[in-house]
């Protein structure tokens, strides 16, 4: 018979490393208080890795540098979304940045929300939540807003097939097909751009 902790990490490791969670996630499993208590036991063993007040991670582990890696901004970002409930996609440089094409590291990150405008530092970056109204939010799908924005981010002169080929690339198969569904409301350059990135896997 497994224990909530016992059920909880298990969870936690049938998700890829570097995942970001809070209490709401394991909310099939206990309630948000033997959660929270859970969490704090697999923190002070040092199987999971406190990022915040609240929000925890599954560090990921460098051989070369032999030490484990900072959390993911991405990923926390989620965490805090899901967390609040909040509806969020990144802004343009931020979009670029996870999408490989831009190489700086940032120190501020920075995500549209559908709730209140928040700051955090996590480590030495400041994550950043703007409001925006939902209505400007207009695609379903979260990996159709992070190549929306990333298109957006670039001069039209700029996008070449090299780039939509690595942003293509970021995608599993079954985000790409999120994607060819739900790109068609869009128009103008992004459509074209996103037409032409998708190819043969438009449904």
């Amino acid at each position: 018979m497994y224990s909530f902790e016992d059920k909880i990490f298990r969870k936690i490791c049938s998700k890829k490393k570097s995942w970001a969670f809070s209490a709401v996630d394991f909310r099939d499993i206990a309630s948000r208080d033997a959660v929270r208590q859970a969490l704090v036991r697999l923190s002070k063993k040092s199987k999971i890795r406190r990022v915040r007040a609240g929000i925890y991670d599954y560090p990921s582990y460098s051989d070369i540098l032999k030490q484990y890696i900072s959390p993911s901004i991405s990923k926390v970002a989620d965490a805090i979304a899901r967390k609040c409930g909040w509806n969020i996609h990144p802004s343009s440089d931020t979009a670029l940045n996870i999408l490989g094409i831009s190489t700086q590291v940032p120190g501020r990150v920075v995500y549209y929300s559908d709730g209140p405008h928040r700051k955090y530092m996590i480590g030495k970056t400041k994550l950043v939540f703007r409001r925006q109204l939902k209505r400007d939010m207009t695609v379903k799908y979260p990996e159709t807003a992070l190549l929306v924005q990333a298109i957006k981010g670039l001069l039209p002169r700029d996008i070449s097939d090299d780039y939509l080929l690595k942003m293509k690339s970021h995608f599993s198969d079954d985000e790409l097909n999120n994607i060819s569904k739900d790109f068609k409301m869009l128009s103008g350059s992004v459509y074209d751009n996103i037409k032409h990135m998708l190819g043969d896997k438009i449904e």
